[in-house]
């Protein structure tokens, strides 16, 4: 189910985004990692734990393959853009129980985003991502749903947003970024 959201700014939510069989094995697969590998990644700020070079080895190639051919499908076609001449970055996010990262909008060069709901398994208010208005005042919050999208283009000073882990739990999401090749990340922060 795809739900569009215009207030404060556009962007949409797409329930049950990877089929049930893809999102079971991605659930299990994180779940592994967690309990074996995520301790070896280095922390960065926040509270937040990431990879993006070792994505294949925990969610495997048939997620991450299913996972770029669902976000061509499924989120360019809502805004009608195209992949030519953009990058792809995608990264599986790790956020530890307390952690927090402060409201923003994208960095200049990410043209949509893309965001999935992995792990706790149930339903949360407390995981899901903060919206707020163009005075950065809050505005709403994105249910936490497993398997959940969260589907949005970058608008300066507009599509202002943050998330926070409340639970004991670990907060993962999958990312999925197009990126527009002319812009660096540097020039972007």
């Amino acid at each position: 189910m795809i739900t569009k959201y215009e207030d404060p700014w556009l962007y949409y939510t797409v329930d049950n985004y990877f089929p049930h069989d893809i999102f079971e094995s991605m659930s299990e697969s994180i779940q592994s990692f967690i309990k074996t590998g995520y301790k070896n990644l280095s922390e960065s700020q926040n509270g937040i734990l990431h990879t993006s070079r070792e994505i294949m080895n925990v969610i495997g190639n048939n997620a991450l393959s299913s996972f770029n051919r669902l976000a061509k499908e499924k989120a360019y076609s809502l805004y009608n853009i195209e992949k030519e001449d953009r990058n792809i970055y995608n990264e599986i996010k790790f956020m530890e129980a307390g952690g927090n990262y402060p409201k923003h909008d994208e960095s200049l060069n990410k043209i949509l985003s893309v965001v999935i709901y992995l792990n706790p398994i149930g339903r949360s208010d407390s995981l899901g991502t903060k919206i707020y208005n163009s005075e950065k005042k809050y505005h709403s919050t994105v249910e936490w749903v497993p398997n959940r999208a969260m589907i949005f283009m970058r608008r300066s000073e507009v599509s202002w947003h943050s998330y926070d882990n409340l639970t004991s739990d670990i907060r993962v999401t999958c990312n999925h970024f197009l990126i527009d090749k002319n812009i660096s990340s540097s020039e972007s922060t």
